[in-house]
């Protein structure tokens, strides 16, 4: 998934919603959606293209991780 990937859905404010889990995400979402397998662990991992220097002096933070039950709910 990335910012290329087409249907992907954009924030306003340039972020994306990244959903991750075995079930099928909610009707629009497909394209930020990334499918899990039950029962078994998966880890992020992140890749910097083109990283600024904010990256490299470590004063860019990455986005937290929630777990979200009811993904609709939490975004309105």
């Amino acid at each position: 998934m990335g910012s290329k990937t087409p249907g992907i859905r954009k924030n306003d404010d340039g972020s994306y919603y990244m959903l991750l889990g075995p079930g099928a995400p909610p009707k629009g979402w497909e394209a930020n959606h990334v499918q899990t397998i039950p029962g078994r662990g998966w880890f992020p991992y992140f890749r910097a293209y083109g990283a600024k220097q904010e990256f490299f002096d470590d004063t860019y933070k990455l986005p937290t991780i929630n777990k979200v039950k009811d993904f609709l709910k939490y975004i309105k």
